[in-house]
């Protein structure tokens, strides 16, 4: 949901379309620590590729939890603030491994 309105220069949310096929979880480690983040030097999925999600305050998104995104850098003055709703299946199962050694 967007808190304000988002366009290119205010942090949109990024999306690689496609990218939740196959569905895998993408490593968010460096080495051995979580960071949250893919390496794109690996080369997984093409990141020219993404478009970015902007809209007006009060817009509503959804995307499959696998499908590759992330944030743009943020080069306006304004903020770019979002609220999250999360949904799972009720036989869902965290994900095991996501935790670099260090932080167990």
């Amino acid at each position: 949901l967007m808190i304000d309105d988002v366009d290119v220069d205010n942090g949109p949310t990024l999306v690689i379309p496609g990218s939740h096929r196959p569905r895998r979880v993408f490593d968010h480690h460096r080495d051995g620590v979580f960071v949250g983040a893919m390496d794109p030097r690996r080369g997984e999925v093409d990141f020219r590729r993404a478009v970015p999600i902007t809209g007006t305050a009060g817009s509503v998104y959804v995307f499959d939890a696998f499908l590759v995104h992330g944030a743009a850098r943020n080069n306006s003055s304004r903020v770019r603030r979002n609220c999250f709703y999360e949904f799972m299946a009720a036989d869902a199962w965290p994900l095991d491994g996501i935790l670099g050694d260090d932080l167990k």
